[in-house]
């Protein structure tokens, strides 16, 4: 068997991609890409937390949930959408409440055709009891910047 003939058999058994995300970081300005402004709390009341995280193999059409809740306390938001593309990149995404944002622990799951790819949260501190969950939004992003 020729050289590119095989070459070409084993493009074609190549696996595609899993959707797989990480490098989670919690920032309260835009996140650095090598994380060294990330936490993993956050001061009572903050109204915007940047969240950055880098994804890979996520293809163009795919079923993309990003969903926010509050460990004890239920789901805030959740972002139902077509994944547009890029298949991988990094997103930085802000989640913002003008009241505060409620204490106790945030947790972002990214779900891709039904399989949750990643799983993180950090902490807000305090007590604020501000609660006013956003439902679920149509689309990936709201306001979102894509390096």
């Amino acid at each position: 068997m020729s050289t590119s003939v095989a070459a070409t058999m084993a493009a074609q058994r190549a696996p595609t991609p899993q959707p797989r995300a990480g490098n989670f970081r919690a920032c309260l300005e835009p996140c650095a890409a090598n994380g060294v402004n990330a936490r993993w709390s956050v001061p009572e009341a903050v109204t915007k937390v940047y969240v950055a995280y880098d994804y890979g193999g996520i293809p163009a059409n795919a079923h993309y949930q990003r969903i926010w809740r509050v460990v004890g306390r239920g789901e805030w938001v959740r972002y139902d959408c077509t994944w547009p593309g890029p298949s991988d990149g990094t997103v930085e995404v802000t989640l913002t409440e003008p009241n505060g944002l409620h204490s106790g622990e945030w947790e972002m799951s990214i779900v891709v055709d039904g399989a949750v790819i990643l799983q993180e949260s950090f902490v807000v501190e305090g007590s604020w009891r501000a609660w006013y969950p956003a439902g679920v939004i149509p689309n990936c992003f709201g306001k979102v910047s894509t390096r």
